[in-house]
This record gives C-alpha cells, structure tokens and sequence, in this order.
C-alpha cells in the first residue's frame, strides 16, 4: 500500500478521466435536468443573456456552460472531473491533517469509486464541482486561511446555493484556528461573493428565485433505496456498514471542541438537506465525504482495510438500477430483477454498465424522433420529461430526421390541449406523460384525448 499511494493523484485522475472522456463521452447524461443544463447553455451563448436553467439557479455553473458552448465536448467534460479531482485532492489533504498516514489517507479514492460519485461524473451538473469546491473551502478553513475559505464557499454557493449553509461549520473551524474576528470576515466575504454570484438571478426573477419546483414528497422505499444502495451501492453499503462498526466511537464521543461542533454540524446538514428533498442520491455527496472521512481517521485497521477492499471491488460487481425499457437499463442487461414498489430493480452481478441507461435513453430519443417522423398533419405532442431530451437532439441530428409539423411541449394545461383540439391537431404524449401530467395540473384531458406516441400495448 506504500508504494502505491505514491500514485495516489495519477490514480485519481485515470479513473476521472476514463468517465468523463471515456465511459460517458456520448451524452450529457441521464437525468432530465442534465439535458435542461445543456439546452440552457445554448440559450445563454445564442443570446448573450442570463438564462436560468431551473430554481432557484446555478449561475455560475450556467455561465461555465453557455460561454463555454462551441467547445462543450472538450470543456464540459473538464468542469464535471475537475470538481471529483478537486475532492480527492483536498480531501486527502485533510485527512492528513488529522494525522492520518499517506497509506491510509490513499483509500479516499475509494470514495470516488462508489455509484453516486461515478453517476455524478456522467451528468451535466453542478453536482461534482460544487463539491469540490466545498472540500477546498473546508481545506482552507481548517487551515485558517479565511479569504481562500471564503473564495471557495461562494464560489460552491454560485453552483448550488444551499452550499452555503455549511459556512457555519468553516465559521467555527477558522474561530478554533484563527481568531473570531477573522471568522466574522470570512462569513461577510463569502455572503457579498454569494451575493453577486445570484445577482443575474435575481435580475431575472426578483426575490422569487428562492422558491424551487414543488414535488410531491416520494415514497418512503425510494427515500431507504435513494439514499443507501443508490449512495453506495451494495458492496460499498455493505464496506461502509463495517467501516462504521470498526470507528472508535468513545474517542470521538470524547472529543468535544470547535471542530467536532463544525463537523457535527455539517453531518446535520448535509443528511438534513436530503431528508428536506431526498430526490437524488447526489443531494448526499457531502454526506458521503464527511463519512468515508470519520471512518478513515477513527477506524481501527482491521476494519478499515475490509471496509475499503469492498469500496474498491464495488464498480466490478452488483450494480443497481431501474429496470425499464424506455428510461431504465434494458431487461435483457439485467441478471437479477427485483420488484419493488411499483418499479422493478435490476442487478448486474459482474462489471456493471454504467451508461446502460444512458444509451437506452439515446435510443428511446431516437424512437420518439421516428415516431414523430411518421405523424401525418399538425401534431401536439406532450413529452414530459423528454422535452430537454428532444430539444438536444436538434443538435446532434439532421434537421431531415426531425418534422417540422409538430408542436411539443414540456407538460399542457386544460387552456392548451383544448386549444390544440380546437386547432384540428391530434395529440399524442410519451410514455407515462399523461400521468405525470394529470399529477401536475389536476385535469385527465391528455389521456383522454390523446394517443401514446410509442405503443405500449404487449
């Protein structure tokens, strides 16, 4: 182990590098809101304006974005791994700072491996580079550098704004360092950064830019599932579990100062902040540096070296995910299937397809375009959460292969569905629009008028 933690930073980046221009090269990724990133950057370059991509913003992310659009192949790919490569660097550095040995510090990068990191690399989100940036505010308030500290805590807070409410923990870490006075600056600093980081948001929306989407709170199996095997994995949950019997939990217990408060607190926030909207297993990626963290510094050495022998075996065996023929992984890639609550979970036993869903979801894009193809007349179609999907693809395929005899939309009200009936159009919805549809406006029309656009009968 020695000898290979001397390899530590080629290592990281190998492995951030076979994702982002390897694994994930031919897609922005699987999640609606990635796409809705990606066309956002188009609005920001094409118009030279301020365009939010969804609440409550993420400016600086959406600028990297639109200014960087003719060169998004090369330098969107750079922005997601350059957060993960921030991580593993400064995340080592303070667990060094700990005392932890070079060998030991080394199995953070086991960290980098499990599925919420990996997934993170695949997305065209604020996801990894707001977390990169929190791990180096943290490094440099727990180095008591103040101004560094408060650079970086803006700048995660200008990618995901509830990124600043772990100010509080770095106020205390450069208080323990440094001196109050010095923490009171660090804290006014990282709010007027903040501030004019949000300013184009505001511009845009005023003080509304606060409110966020209103989702229906999920279900209480797909919170358990979201936030442990979607975290982790199987074999990673299994490798933490073990890793959290072995920490010794008296020395912790007894240690009771200004930076057990800070890394208390953050704990709090950060599984706090995913409980509040435990929508993505990405909300817990803080959570999962703060814990891989408390275990490599705590745990003892039997169990550590077990916990992460796990970690490390973990992208070669049982990768999980939804089974589904249109936004899942394919039946026919899966080896175990597992109903559960109304879904079904797939299992790949041996080196798990990370881009399977990702492929699947170009592929039904490409199907949804064919379908279209073959519509005869005006047509209004809903297309719920493959609208970003469909706008993208404007992109990457010939104008010939897109009609130009549609109308499609993100969801419809009663106003516009009455309207397109009135028009003479027929209309069509994507699979499961019409439900999701129904959930957010209150009214059955879509599946009362509409037709599937892919035929779903067996």
């Amino acid at each position: 182990m020695k000898a290979i933690s001397k390899f530590y930073i080629p290592l990281l980046l190998l492995w951030v590098g076979l994702h982002v221009f390897g694994i994930f090269r031919n897609g922005y990724g699987v999640e609606e809101d990635s796409l809705t990133a990606a066309y956002t950057a188009y609005e920001i370059y094409s118009s030279g304006e301020y365009h939010i991509s969804r609440l409550p913003g993420h400016p600086i992310f959406e600028f990297l974005l639109g200014t960087t659009w003719p060169i998004r192949q090369l330098m969107w790919p750079i922005f997601v791994g350059l957060g993960m490569v921030l991580t593993g660097i400064f995340g080592r550095q303070i667990l060094e700072r700990h005392g932890v040995s070079p060998e030991n510090s080394f199995l953070f990068l086991g960290a980098l491996m499990i599925p919420v990191m990996r997934f993170s690399l695949g997305e065209t989100m604020e996801y990894t580079l707001s977390l990169g940036t929190l791990v180096a505010a943290w490094n440099f308030g727990q180095k008591g550098n103040w101004l560094l500290g408060a650079v970086f805590l803006a700048i995660s807070t200008g990618l995901r704004i509830p990124n600043l409410i772990f100010g509080l923990p770095i106020f205390l870490l450069i208080w323990d360092r440094n001196s109050l006075l010095q923490s009171i600056y660090f804290s006014l600093f990282t709010f007027a950064l903040s501030a004019v980081a949000y300013i184009p948001v505001y511009q845009l929306l005023g003080f509304e830019f606060f409110d966020t989407y209103e989702l229906p709170y999920p279900p209480l199996l797909k919170i358990i599932y979201k936030g442990t095997i979607g975290v982790w994995g199987i074999l990673g949950l299994l490798g933490i579990c073990i890793g959290l019997l072995g920490v010794h939990w008296s020395r912790v217990i007894k240690r009771i100062d200004l930076p057990f408060a800070a890394y208390a607190l953050a704990f709090l926030f950060s599984l706090g902040l995913f409980i509040a909207l435990p929508e993505k297993s990405a909300f817990l990626l803080p959570f999962t540096v703060l814990i891989v963290g408390l275990v490599i510094v705590n745990g003892r050495p039997l169990f550590l070296k077990l916990s992460f022998a796990l970690l490390f075996l973990n992208p070669l065996f049982l990768g999980t995910d939804l089974v589904d023929e249109y936004r899942g992984i394919p039946d026919e890639q899966v080896d175990i299937s597992i109903p559960a609550g109304g879904q079904t979970l797939g299992i790949q036993l041996f080196f798990p397809d990370v881009a399977a869903k990702m492929d699947n979801k170009e592929a039904t894009v490409l199907k949804l375009m064919g379908e279209m193809h073959q519509i005869e007349g005006e047509a209004f179609v809903v297309t719920g959460w493959w609208y970003p999907f469909l706008q993208m693809a404007h992109f990457k395929y010939p104008l010939d292969r897109l009609t130009m005899n549609i109308e499609y939309v993100y969801y419809a009200d009663e106003n516009q569905i009455m309207t397109a009936l009135r028009e003479g159009k027929s209309i069509f919805f994507t699979p499961e629009a019409e439900i999701f549809n129904e959930q957010r406006y209150g009214h059955d029309l879509l599946a009362r008028y509409g037709k599937p656009l892919i035929n779903t009968a067996p």
